[in-house]
């Protein structure tokens, strides 16, 4: 007697795939935080420093009259105040709950519930993108279910939920940005048009910058970094106009709308300092053996490891995964350099390994 599964259970659709991601998310969610939706008004992921300030800062805003409007923040800069942008808040989220509180149903009562509730959806959105990224790049869908539910517990943003620092939290905005590549790059080899497509992620981008501004470098990094990979060798620019116009969209614009925003709201701005202070510390900056300081909660140790303690503020681990690839990729370079050769010759044929090698 032989048996075969289903062909929806053998092969599951795209669809099929992101529901049953975002079911199991949901209940790893509950399982590890779920008091903060079942006990509302209870529990603080944080009761301290920049985590207690930042609560503050959204009930507080929530809670304005609404004679104050929406950009101005009176609980900041006393006696003056300051506006939303400066307040280490998420000037989006925030906007958005006054905006229904004010217009809709009064939900100013439960707003740190729902502050809680805006950041446990960024396990599902990055979720959502895994499934969506991963499954145009692998062929088994097992590790396409599997990846998109552990990948954003991995992730390094998810520690700055225990530190206070919730708005850098979400993975999810990194993710939407190699999304956004990888629907660029298929919509380039299908010859397909592109601008509907880079004008939607300039809008998102543009978006994002509001809920901290933090992430406008990283996306634009990521972006201009990957179009120079697929451009800049072989001179392949100059054949492809548009594609050096969506890099420079994707790359600058997003800054370039956030700062007018900000410049047009701000009537504060020329009182402002040309030089601002309070981050630039040594200790805070990048240092080469952050790459290699493993988190506190890391049980797999480097064969390199820092002997100075790196500061949170500086923790840039790659990650013991990245970190023994990258040596299996030297050894294999060093002792098997003609077949490692070959291999990266037919992966870069394939569709996927073009896309995966302007990341490496």
């Amino acid at each position: 007697m032989t048996f075969s599964l289903p062909a929806w259970l053998r092969r599951p659709s795209r669809t099929g795939l992101l529901l049953a991601a975002l079911l199991l998310q949901i209940g790893l969610v509950f399982r590890a935080l779920g008091p903060l939706l079942t006990e509302p008004g209870q529990h603080l992921l944080v009761t301290g420093y920049d985590g207690l300030k930042n609560y503050f800062t959204f009930q507080a805003y929530i809670q304005q009259p609404a004679a104050a409007g929406f950009a101005w923040f009176g609980m900041m800069n006393y006696p003056f105040g300051d506006y939303i942008f400066y307040a280490d808040n998420t000037p989006l989220l925030a906007a958005a709950v006054r905006l229904w509180s004010q217009y809709v149903h009064d939900i100013t009562p439960y707003g740190l519930d729902i502050y809680h509730g805006l950041l446990l959806l960024g396990f599902l959105a990055s979720t959502a993108l895994l499934v969506l990224i991963l499954h145009r790049l692998l062929h088994y869908w097992g590790l396409v279910l599997f990846f998109a539910i552990v990948l954003p517990w991995l992730s390094p943003q998810v520690g700055r939920l225990l530190m206070g620092h919730f708005n850098l939290s979400y993975s999810w905005v990194v993710l939407l940005g190699i999304w956004g590549l990888l629907r660029i790059y298929d919509r380039q080899q299908a010859g397909l048009p592109l601008g509907k497509t880079v004008a939607g992620l300039v809008v998102a981008f543009t978006l994002i910058s509001f809920l901290h501004l933090y992430y406008l470098p990283l996306l634009g990094l990521l972006t201009g970094a990957f179009f120079a990979a697929w451009l800049l060798p072989k001179a392949h620019w100059r054949k492809q106009p548009r594609l050096v116009l969506a890099g420079a969209a994707l790359s600058g614009l997003p800054l370039v709308l956030s700062v007018l925003i900000v410049r047009a709201v701000d009537r504060y701005y020329a009182l402002r300092l040309t030089d601002p202070t309070g981050f630039n510390y040594p200790a805070w900056k990048l240092q080469v053996s952050a790459l290699f300081q493993q988190y506190s909660y890391e049980t797999t140790h480097f064969i390199i490891e820092p002997t100075a303690y790196v500061t949170q503020e500086s923790q840039a681990y790659l990650g013991a995964f990245a970190l023994f690839g990258l040596v299996a990729l030297l050894v294999a370079w060093l002792f098997a350099r003609p077949a490692t050769r070959r291999w990266w010759a037919t992966w870069g044929r394939h569709q996927s390994g073009s896309f995966y090698s302007y990341w490496v």
